[in-house]
C-alpha cells in the first residue's frame, strides 16, 4: 500500500508541473467545479423551496428506485439494505459506525438549510468505496443567498414548527445561521394492547453555522459546524419512557482551507472532518450508542484541457466506538485511502473513471473502481453504461461485541452494472434504466446466536422509468414506474420490505400540485405487506413579495395502509406553513 501511495503523490505531482507549464490556460475557473456533475441523474435543488418538505420520508417516498417507510423512517436505495446507502453532508459522513447496522438515522435530515441533494445509484457508488446500493450527498445553504428567512407551521397531530435563518454575504465574509424547532404529538401507529391510544412525541432541535472567508483571491478557509437533537417515541401505552424510544444526538463540523497555485488550472482543498453521535434507544433492551468519526482529507482538482479533468483524493480516517460500558473488545478502527477521477469529454462521447485504493485495519487492501461512458445522438438521444464495484465494512458493534461480536466477519463486496438511455429536448425529458448488483458475503443475522454472519449472496435486478414534461403555459407532470426484483440465496426469498413495483406521478398546475404513488406488494420480516396507494395535495401562494404561504395535505384519500407490518399509515394530515422574508 505504501508503494501504491508514492506512486499516487509522484503521479499527481508531475500533473501539477505539467498543468504549470504545459495546459493551455482558459478562463474557467475550477473553485466551484464538481467532478460528479455528470455522474448522477436526480439533483434536487429548488425543489426544497417550492415543495417545503418537512422530512426526509416526504421527499424521497416518490423518487424512482428509492423505498421509504415514515413508521421508522427506513430507506432501500434501489433494494440494498439501509445501511447499503452512504450518508454525506459537505463532504461529512455520517453513517454512525457504533450502531449494529452501522446505518444513519434519516430522522436528522431537515430541509429548512439545504441548497442541494445528490443521489448516487447502483454502480456510481464505488466512487465512495463505501456504500453498495448508492449514496445520498447533500449541500447545505451559504451566505450567498444574502437574506433572512422566518418559517412558522402548525398541523395535524399538534406538528409546530419555527425556524429563522439569515445569509449574510460581504466583501470577503459570507456565513449562514440556521436554526428551528419541531414537536409533534398523534394517535399510535400501532394498535395497543390495551386497547387504549396513546400520543406519539416527536421533538426536533437543529443548530447550524456556516462561513468562508477569503484570505485573498487564491486562499480561502471555511468553518461548518451541526448540532441536532430528535427524540421520537412510538407506543408507550404504559407510560412515559416505556415502549419504544429513541434519542439520537448527532453533531458534526468541518474545516477547511481551499487554495490554488494558478486559478485557471488548478483548485485543492485541506479539511477536517468530524462527526458524532448519541443514541439512546429503548426496545426490548436499554441500549446506548456513541460513537466519533474523524476524517483528514486533501483533495486537487486540475484542469488539463478542456476537455479533461483529473480530480484526486488522499484521505485518512478513523472511527471510535465510545458506547458506554465494555461492550465492545475493539473500539476504534482506522482506514486510508486515495482516488483518482479522470473526466474526458469528445463531444458527442463522454468517459469517466475513477479508481479508489483503500487501506483498511479488517482487510489490508480493497479497490474499487468504476466506468461510465455515454453517446449522445443527434443532441437529443444520449445511450450510455455504468458498471462499478463497492464494498461495505461492518460496524465495530458487529465484529466485537463482547456477547454477540463475530470477530471473522467479512467485508461485504458488490458489483454493480447499469445500462440507460436519456431524450432531453425542451420541456420534455424520459430516462430509462435498467441494472443489475450482485452481492456476496451479505450480513445476515443469526436469530440463534444473536449474531452477524455473512450469508451467500444476494442479487437485484431492476428497471426504472421516469418522464416529465412542462408546457408553455407553465403546467407540469411527470410519471415515473420502477420495477424491482431481489433475491436471497440462502434463504431462497426476497428481502424484506421491497416492494416488487411502484408508480408514481405529480401534476402541478400554477399553485396547485397532485402528487401521488402506488406501491407493490413486499414481504416482511414475519408476514407480507399488501400493496398501497398514497395522495398528497399542495398550495403555495405569494401572498406578497416576502411572504408566502403552503399548504398541505397528506394521505388525501384517508388511505389506511402498511409500510411495516402492525404500524398503520397515519390519518389524513395537513400542514400550513408561513415564510417570510427579510
Amino acid at each position: 500500500m505504501l508503494e501504491k501511495l508514492t506512486l499516487f503523490i509522484v503521479f499527481f505531482f508531475l500533473h501539477h508541473v505539467y498543468g504549470q507549464s504545459v495546459i493551455e490556460v482558459s478562463a474557467t475557473r475550477l473553485k466551484d467545479y464538481d467532478p460528479y456533475q455528470n455522474l448522477t441523474v436526480e439533483i434536487l435543488n429548488d425543489q426544497f423551496e417550492q415543495q417545503k418538505y418537512s422530512n426526509a420520508h416526504q421527499i424521497f417516498k416518490e423518487l424512482v428506485g428509492i423505498s421509504t417507510n415514515e413508521t421508522f423512517l427506513q430507506l432501500f436505495l434501489r433494494g440494498g439494505e439501509t445501511y447499503h446507502t452512504l450518508v454525506m453532508v459537505d463532504g461529512v459522513r455520517l453513517n454512525d459506525p457504533s450502531l449494529p447496522n452501522r446505518s444513519f438515522d434519516l430522522n436528522q435530515l431537515r430541509f429548512l438549510d439545504i441548497k442541494k441533494i445528490k443521489i448516487f445509484k447502483g454502480p456510481s457508488a464505488a466512487l465512495f468505496g463505501e456504500g453498495i446500493s448508492g449514496a445520498i450527498v447533500i449541500e447545505t445553504k451559504t451566505g450567498k443567498q444574502q437574506k433572512t428567512n422566518i418559517v412558522t407551521g402548525y398541523g395535524s397531530y399538534q406538528k409546530y414548527l419555527v425556524a429563522l435563518n439569515t445569509g449574510v454575504q460581504k466583501e470577503k465574509l459570507q456565513y449562514f445561521m440556521q436554526t428551528n424547532y419541531e414537536t409533534q404529538e398523534g394517535k399510535t401507529q400501532k394498535n395497543s394492547p390495551t386497547g387504549k391510544d396513546e400520543k406519539d412525541a416527536k421533538k426536533f432541535t437543529q443548530i447550524g453555522f456556516n462561513t468562508q472567508y477569503d484570505l485573498s483571491s487564491r486562499y480561502r478557509v471555511g468553518l461548518l459546524t451541526k448540532l441536532n437533537n430528535d427524540y421520537q417515541e412510538i407506543d408507550s401505552w404504559q407510560g412515559d419512557q416505556s415502549g419504544y424510544y429513541n434519542q439520537n444526538k448527532m453533531m458534526m463540523g468541518k474545516l477547511n482551507f481551499d487554495f490554488e497555485f494558478n486559478k485557471e488550472i488548478d483548485s485543492n482543498s485541506f479539511s477536517y472532518n468530524y462527526s458524532n453521535h448519541h443514541r439512546f434507544t429503548n426496545d426490548d433492551w436499554q441500549k446506548k450508542f456513541k460513537s466519533e468519526i474523524h476524517v483528514l482529507k486533501f483533495q486537487s482538482k486540475l484542469r488539463l484541457s478542456d476537455y479533461q479533468h483529473l480530480t484526486g483524493e488522499l484521505t485518512f480516517k478513523q472511527e471510535k466506538d465510545l458506547s458506554p460500558g465494555s461492550r465492545t473488545q475493539r473500539t476504534k478502527n482506522n482506514e486510508n485511502d486515495f482516488a483518482f477521477i479522470h473526466a474526458v469529454s469528445f463531444f458527442p462521447v463522454e468517459t469517466t473513471y475513477s479508481f479508489r485504493f483503500t487501506r483498511n485495519e479488517m482487510k489490508s487492501d480493497l479497490m474499487n473502481f468504476f466506468v461510465r461512458n455515454t453517446v449522445a445522438i443527434f443532441k437529443l438521444l444520449i445511450v450510455g453504461y455504468q458498471f462499478g464495484n463497492s464494498h461495505q465494512i461492518p460496524s465495530l458493534y458487529q465484529l466485537s461485541d463482547i456477547g454477540y461480536g463475530n470477530p471473522d466477519l467479512k467485508i461485504e463486496q458488490s458489483q454493480s452494472y447499469e445500462a440507460f438511455f436519456q431524450i432531453k429536448k425542451v420541456g420534455f425529458s424520459y430516462q430509462q434504466s435498467f441494472y443489475l448488483t450482485r452481492i456476496k458475503d451479505r450480513f445476515s443475522y443469526d436469530p440463534q446466536t444473536y449474531q452477524t454472519l455473512n450469508g451467500d449472496r444476494a442479487e437485484i435486478r431492476g428497471i426504472e422509468s421516469t418522464v416529465a414534461f412542462q408546457a408553455e403555459s407553465g403546467v407540469e407532470f411527470g410519471t415515473s414506474y420502477e420495477r424491482l426484483m431481489t433475491f436471497a440465496y440462502e434463504t431462497k426469498k426476497q428481502l424484506p420490505r421491497r416492494p416488487a413495483y411502484k408508480h408514481s406521478g405529480y401534476i402541478k398546475i400554477s399553485e396547485f400540485s397532485l402528487r401521488g404513488m402506488w406501491v407493490g406488494r413486499s414481504d416482511d420480516l414475519d408476514g407480507v405487506n399488501s400493496s398501497y396507494y398514497d395522495c398528497d395535495f399542495l398550495y403555495q401562494k405569494n401572498l406578497s413579495k416576502n411572504l408566502t404561504v403552503t399548504v398541505s395535505v397528506n394521505n388525501l384519500l384517508n388511505h389506511h395502509y402498511y409500510e411495516v407490518l402492525g404500524y398503520s399509515s397515519k390519518e389524513r394530515t395537513f400542514f400550513m406553513q408561513f415564510e417570510g422574508k427579510i
